[in-house]
């Protein structure tokens, strides 16, 4: 099972208690649902054009264990069964990311060290000209820095990796 979400548009100014958004929901390459929360807290709107495809997606969700939300409750982890409305959530998150990172990697070097982000001033396409001394702009960071991850030329997987996002 192939579920996407696209078409995403947020609306940051609306963003109270939960994103507020609007996205369609694509299941193995058909469009089969709009999604969309109003950013008040509530649940998100579900509207599918197709029934069989919310029992599959129901179905794929209620088959996942639940997972540890790392919190606890009368120190007892507490536990979320995996739903759609909270998939979607975390799809609109890396969604944000994403666009946060590609804005800063269009003008800067940008890279990750463990949760810190850094930052510098170069050109993205000068990372990697070899200067008149034989090193490189991604030379001097890596070898100040040598558990960096540079996130400029990233692929979307590898940028959300980075920032411990990862797949979920």
């Amino acid at each position: 099972m192939q579920l996407v979400l696209k078409s995403i548009k947020y609306m940051a100014t609306l963003s109270e208690e939960t994103h507020c958004y609007t996205a369609t929901l694509w299941l193995d390459g058909k469009r089969v649902a709009a999604v969309s929360n109003h950013g008040h807290g509530g649940p998100d709107m579900q509207h599918f054009t197709d029934a069989d495809a919310e029992k599959r997606i129901v179905a794929h969700f209620a088959a996942m264990p639940p997972s540890d939300m790392g919190l606890m409750m009368h120190d007892v982890p507490f536990m979320s069964q995996p739903d759609l409305e909270s998939w979607c959530g975390e799809r609109v998150t890396d969604f944000l990311i994403l666009r946060d990172v590609r804005r800063v990697t269009a003008r800067k070097v940008m890279g990750m060290v463990g949760e810190a982000e850094l930052t510098w001033a170069n050109k993205p396409a000068d990372l990697d000209k070899v200067a008149a001394d034989g090193k490189t702009i991604r030379g001097a960071i890596v070898a100040k820095y040598p558990d960096i991850i540079i996130l400029n030329g990233l692929d979307d997987a590898a940028i959300l990796a980075a920032v411990g996002r990862g797949e979920s």
